[in-house]
């Protein structure tokens, strides 16, 4: 069977067990000469209360669940309201500056993240509910602001970052 090249964009402001499970879905595709690719969106943003971490902060969470040379972690801009094709040419191009890697297969969470990118990659989605609940990073978010236990649905491993 071919081995896939992943491709997904995400905030994960912060990550949660959702992310993580579209994450090891994508390093299940790949071969030990292959890596997933994550971007993290919305990079220009952070320190407000839908964006509250910085690039760097997220990337660090990322790679406290998966280690440092898992994934290809990419930070990527807002673009503001474009077309499918601005959007998707904009992100194949920051890939294409950090790997010589082309994805093949785009991951989501959603099947409205999906349409962004169907008339460019194939697609799949990763049904976040197979955790028994839907998880989101608002979920995540509100419950810190509201001091409520986020431990059961985010990574134990960003446990101390966030």
């Amino acid at each position: 069977m071919k081995k896939e090249i992943p491709l997904a964009v995400m905030r994960m402001q912060p990550i949660h067990l959702g992310h993580k499970l579209l994450i090891e879905t994508m390093l299940d595709l790949c071969d030990e000469n292959t890596k997933p690719i994550v971007c993290l969106g919305s990079v220009q943003e952070f320190g407000t209360e839908k964006n509250p971490y910085t690039y760097e902060q997220r990337k660090e969470m990322v790679e406290a669940v998966f280690g440092k040379d898992t994934l290809i972690i990419i930070p990527l801009k807002d673009l503001g309201a474009v077309s499918k094709k601005q959007w998707t040419d904009f992100v194949l191009g920051e890939v294409s500056k950090v790997t010589d890697l082309k994805p093949t297969i785009y991951f989501a969470g959603s099947q409205e993240d999906t349409l962004w990118w169907d008339e460019t990659l194939p697609t799949t989605i990763v049904n976040r509910d197979t955790l028994g609940r839907k998880i989101s990073a608002t979920e995540v978010r509100r419950r810190i602001k509201e001091n409520e236990n986020i431990f059961d649905i985010i990574p134990k491993e960003i446990k101390d970052l966030i």
